[in-house]
């Protein structure tokens, strides 16, 4: 039985592999490329009412799996929007205002659970708070940026979502306690489980990444900016434990049912680029508030992050290889320079006119003596176009780009 019967669905299965090549292309570091990619798809859906439910009463004719192959290909759509530009620091295409598709079921027609569906509805509602994330604190669409506060009112919307989250998909949770799971449905969690904890740490880290750096800041309450550079900090050292845990279980034949897994090719984008940001984050951090008892834990950090780009860099071929190798030549050069070696201490560059006491410190930016390392190591992880710095003002999202 063909499933072509209808003129939209050559748009339709278009748009269903979409994400694919996006993930293909983010894999090796063109990520404007995909969220490219994914915006001229989304006008494709959109051309075809991708944005009504299918199951709307006005639809004349419509196949069950036409509707299926819609709402995923439409959810699939909405990920990879949120995704990319969030990374990119660039607007969304597909906003859920204007998206009357519902979600998906999560019960199969037996009354059985759809693992799949549970875990895709998960990831989109965890997408959605990303792109109001973006909004109210990465993007700079007004005179001034959002202050330290709007970082921390945010992060309390990212904690809320994590309580109200399923028991299976919480970190730590043993799979073996749901029972009667396939192997291949006990894979299946567990990588959603991952993608979600991922861009859970991630959301948070970026939004307090921007909080406290960028240059032309307001000058915010030092308490508040305290606050704010404590928790990216925290959630640097989380992203750099988790992802490091994860890559060291490529080699395993069994699924922890309990810790993480290695998702596959996708960590080649998920995993590199959240670990590399999160220990220039670190590094950028620890610069501006040199807290001295985390100083030897943060130099560990990046090291077995070094390590772990060199692993990749081992394994892969191509641009997955450069980039990796890149990344390593990076944070090396930071650590020869910026940490002693014999006595592992942290030599930050002060900045002029900077207060020496950390609390007096009432504005935020990046140092200028790293800029050197983190522009071309940011514009290397996210994406290979030539993307006029001018386009990116310091701080939007995070660092110059």
């Amino acid at each position: 039985m063909s499933f072509m019967v209808s003129a939209a669905d050559g748009t339709v299965l278009g748009c269903l592999a979409t994400p694919l090549l996006c993930s293909y292309l983010a894999e090796r570091g063109r990520i404007s490329e995909a969220w490219k990619l994914v915006g001229y798809a989304i006008r494709n859906a959109e051309a075809v009412g991708m944005h009504f439910d299918p199951d709307w009463k006005l639809w004349q004719m419509m196949s069950g799996d036409e509707k299926l192959l819609r709402r995923r290909a439409l959810w699939g759509l909405f990920i990879a929007d949120k995704t990319y530009a969030y990374i990119l620091g660039r607007t969304n295409v597909l906003r859920r205002a204007t998206c009357a598709v519902a979600l998906f079921p999560t019960e199969n027609s037996d009354g059985s659970r759809n693992w799949f569906n549970a875990g895709q509805n998960a990831i989109i509602s965890l997408m959605e708070l990303v792109a109001e994330g973006a909004q109210r604190v990465l993007l700079c669409v007004g005179a001034t940026y959002p202050g330290c506060q709007n970082a921390l009112d945010m992060d309390r919307k990212f904690e809320e979502w994590k309580r109200h989250l399923e028991a299976e998909y919480q970190p730590g949770y043993d799979l073996r306690s749901i029972g009667d799971l396939s192997p291949s449905e006990v894979r299946l969690i567990a990588c959603q489980r991952y993608l979600l904890h991922t861009w859970y740490l991630n959301g948070r880290l970026k939004l307090f990444i921007s909080s406290t750096t960028g240059q032309e800041r307001l000058l915010q309450p030092p308490h508040l900016l305290r606050e704010n550079m404590e928790k990216c900090l925290c959630l640097a050292f989380q992203v750099i434990r988790f992802q490091i845990a994860t890559f060291h279980t490529i080699d395993h034949s069994h699924v922890d049912t309990i810790g993480p897994i290695y998702p596959g090719g996708c960590w080649l984008f998920e995993g590199c680029f959240s670990l590399f940001e999160a220990s220039v984050a670190l590094f950028t951090g620890l610069a501006q508030y040199p807290i001295q008892e985390k100083m030897l834990e943060a130099k560990s950090a990046i090291e077995s992050a070094v390590a772990v780009f060199g692993a990749v860099a081992r394994r892969e071929e191509g641009k997955k290889r450069e980039t990796a190798a890149r990344a390593t030549e990076l944070l090396t050069t930071i650590l020869h320079q910026h940490w002693s070696e014999a006595s592992q201490s942290f030599q930050a560059t002060k900045i002029k006119g900077e207060p020496d006491d950390a609390e007096d410190l009432e504005g935020s930016r990046v140092m200028p003596d790293l800029q050197q390392f983190i522009s071309p190591a940011l514009s290397c992880m996210r994406d290979s176009d030539n993307v006029r710095s001018a386009e990116f003002p310091a701080g939007r999202g995070g660092y110059n780009r």
